[in-house]
């Protein structure tokens, strides 16, 4: 591997709560209890920023002696969820991973929440027709079941078995996750998410509310965000907020009528 120690990650970004990804998470909240054990070599940059990534890596350079790059990767969520589903703009990975691979800095996509067909696409990276060097994919994969997964591109140096643990590499959390693909790809659960979740969107836009969203990943701003998803509770519906966005999440499985029901309790 390429020995390089420091990480770009963005503002509003949530990678996780273990002590490697969080150092990567942006959220105070998050974040402070662990401060004095956490990673410091990280600088967070404006989310959907290019310039502010640019910047970065010239910044880099310019505090290293050798003019060299230190940065080892650049780690970003292709929408960001916790943030209250942020769409970036549609090139915005296409210019992340030009500027990553022309600065030999290694591209990693958290696709924990956008993974399996919940944007309309089985990876969210694929509307942009690009290619990470590290995947990270948990979520969907096992459908319910504890599940989580880290892919990376031939060529990279890491070896089966490096990163062990006693709950790693489970036989039934593998059969599980199997069987889930398998049922996302030939009940074509993608396309589906594609179709509903514009459906969705579009009544929304069309009923005057404030939303925005890809497949089934779906953000509406409300003036309480949690007032507004315990009064959706008590009419039988589940969300969830971040702060004043409701997120608009389903199953994949979900049927017009679903819909329709969701959007006239909403």
């Amino acid at each position: 591997m390429t020995k390089k120690t420091k990480f770009i990650s963005t503002k509003g970004a949530f990678h996780g709560r273990t002590l490697g990804s969080l150092g990567l998470t942006h959220s105070e909240k998050c974040r402070k209890p662990f401060e004095k054990i956490l990673n410091k070599n990280i600088e967070f940059i404006d989310y959907n920023d290019c310039d502010a990534l640019r910047g970065a890596v010239k910044k880099n350079r310019n505090n290293n002696r050798n003019n060299n790059n230190e940065i080892a990767a650049v780690i970003v969520e292709p929408i960001q969820g916790e943030a209250g589903v942020v769409i970036p703009n549609n090139n915005y990975l296409s210019e992340v991973r030009e500027i990553t691979e022309d600065n030999d800095i290694l591209l990693i996509i958290d696709e924990v929440q956008t993974g399996f067909g919940r944007t309309g696409k089985m990876f969210a990276y694929e509307h942009e027709k690009i290619k990470p060097d590290i995947l990270c994919i948990a979520k969907g994969i096992g459908g319910g079941f504890p599940m989580g997964a880290c892919l990376f591109r031939k060529g990279l140096d890491f070896e089966k078995g490096e990163h062990g643990g006693t709950f790693l590499g489970s036989p039934l959390a593998c059969s599980v996750s199997k069987t889930v693909i398998e049922t996302i790809i030939e009940d074509k659960l993608v396309e589906n998410s594609r179709n509903q979740g514009k459906y969705i969107l579009e009544n929304l836009l069309d009923n005057g509310f404030d939303a925005r969203g890809k497949g089934l990943m779906i953000g509406i701003n409300a003036d309480d965000g949690k007032k507004k998803v315990l009064e959706l509770i008590e009419k039988g519906i589940l969300t969830i907020h971040s702060e004043n966005t409701v997120r608009v999440i389903p199953p994949l499985i979900i049927e017009k009528e679903h819909c329709d029901e969701f959007l006239g309790k909403f």
